[in-house]
């Protein structure tokens, strides 16, 4: 009889390295049920996965493997500017755009004149509206008369005095100036009384 591997002896050497294999295969993957497999397991409560160099804080898939939003106290880089999550507020410093509160952001705070966000006008125009550092142009209605603009501003709201509230005079025919006609008229009656 031949003497060599498969000898009673030998098959007892190789039955230890016969079960490490076959435990291999039969034992559970450690990677399943494991955020960052690359496998999106819902039932495991994840949203995303897309693996341990995909996955990150800063990116549309956390470290968690939930999808990034604002307000979870994560900066989504290149779309956020700043995160505090829950004490993301309109009185900033966060907002719950998850932008830096302050001039230009559409709130009006501390001390800002005015802030109609996008629409604050840039520098160089110079009338009516929010400028770009969050204080009030001139526009009608402020009781200076902007000569390029205006032709009058008496800095109220009637609109039948001689200044309209589009602060142009008023003439006869515009409807503004009905109450002038009708003062006009009290005053011819009362000088033809006092004249007859």
């Amino acid at each position: 009889m031949r003497k060599g591997f498969w000898t009673p002896i030998g098959l007892v050497l190789a039955l230890p390295m016969l079960m490490g294999a076959l435990c291999r295969f039969t034992e559970p993957n450690p990677y399943l049920n494991q955020c960052g497999n690359t496998v999106t397991e819902e039932e495991n409560g994840e949203e995303c996965d897309d693996g341990l160099d995909g996955n990150s804080d800063e990116g549309d898939c956390t470290l968690e493997c939930q999808i990034a939003f604002c307000g979870d106290g994560l900066i989504l880089e290149g779309v956020e500017l700043y995160d505090d999550g829950d004490a993301n507020d309109e009185a900033g410093p966060c907002t719950p755009e998850c932008k830096l509160a302050g001039c230009g952001d559409g709130e009006l705070q501390g001390e800002e004149e005015c802030d109609d966000g996008d629409a604050n006008k840039p520098a160089g125009e110079d009338y009516d509206g929010c400028s770009e550092t969050c204080t009030l142009l001139p526009r009608c209605g402020d009781g200076i008369v902007q000569a390029s603009q205006e032709a009058c501003d008496d800095a109220n709201d009637d609109d039948g005095d001689s200044c309209t509230n589009a602060c142009t005079i008023a003439s006869c025919g515009t409807g503004s100036s009905k109450k002038m006609r009708a003062r006009s008229a009290t005053t011819e009656t009362r000088a033809t009384r006092i004249v007859a």
